[in-house]
């Protein structure tokens, strides 16, 4: 037992261990990208408070060259993940803006329900470069324009066909987004420009919390059923009975049906979350 153990742990370390490592090299379009109009200054110095204030532990702040910020935390472990390495990467653009962009890799690469902090990120990224223009207006006649603010960020991370809830001085309105742009957002036939609205909702899944329960679940099941199977049929001199391959196959096969009928559970039951103010 003590030998298999061994190797399997190592393994676990090394996967932990690679995403670490190999992020500082990733490739420099992976992530998910948006593009502000402040330079790249600005941006660098609100990008490290908002890490810190996402509740990730800053490792490294590097320059590869002078047109480019790269900073590099880590996120403890949750009921979800064992945890998540995050690069921001910034980059000046001709235009004078900055190219912003976070990838996230779980710290255990089998771990698929990992959390992606992008829309954390540039959420309250966008939320800081507002304060920041509103107590420090930018005097630069060469200085890109402070075009958009809070709610513009909100509409940055909406995709076409998402779910959201709006209130307007109008009323409430919910529904599939049919166009976005950085000013509009049109439910239906409802065009909403970014200045009307008082709060956004996103819908979410609950597919990930389905899953988990559904797995805790169908294990406590599947190991029922295989103690039972052990005790009513199996003769423990006998193999494959009296091994421990049979039960872990039981066991996992109702871990993996309790996680599928979990997850499709959660999916069918969403939550909201507050995107803006």
């Amino acid at each position: 037992m003590k030998t298999t153990l061994v190797p399997l742990l190592s393994l676990w370390a090394l996967a932990a261990c690679a995403s670490t490592q190999g992020l500082r090299t990733a490739p420099l379009d992976a992530g998910v990208a948006r593009v502000y109009p402040d330079s790249l200054d600005p941006v660098a110095a609100a990008a490290e408070g908002t890490v810190r204030s996402a509740g990730l532990t800053v490792d490294t702040i590097l320059y590869p060259d002078s047109q480019t910020v790269m900073i590099i935390a880590r996120s403890g472990s949750s009921v979800f993940s064992y945890g998540e390495i995050v690069r921001v990467l910034m980059q000046r653009l001709p235009s004078g803006e900055t190219s912003v962009r976070v990838h996230t890799v779980p710290r255990l690469a089998t771990n698929l329900t990992y959390t992606r902090w992008n829309e954390d990120i540039f959420g309250a990224l966008g939320r800081a470069l507002a304060r920041a223009r509103s107590v420090s207006p930018a005097t630069d006649a060469n200085a890109a324009t402070p075009h958009w603010g809070p709610s513009m960020e909100a509409l940055r991370s909406l995709r076409t066909g998402a779910v959201i809830r709006v209130t307007t001085p109008s009323g409430r309105r919910q529904g599939p987004v049919s166009i976005v742009t950085d000013t509009m957002l049109t439910l239906g036939s409802s065009a909403i420009p970014a200045s009307a609205l008082d709060s956004l909702w996103t819908r979410k899944s609950n597919a990930k919390t389905g899953a988990l329960v559904g797995a805790l679940v169908g294990s406590v099941i599947g190991l029922v059923i295989a103690s039972h199977q052990q005790r009513q049929s199996c003769d423990l001199s006998q193999y494959p009975c009296g091994q421990f391959a049979v039960p872990a196959l039981i066991v996992m096969g109702g871990m993996l049906g309790g996680a599928a009928v979990g997850a499709g559970i959660g999916s069918a039951i969403p939550r909201w979350r507050l995107r803006f103010p």
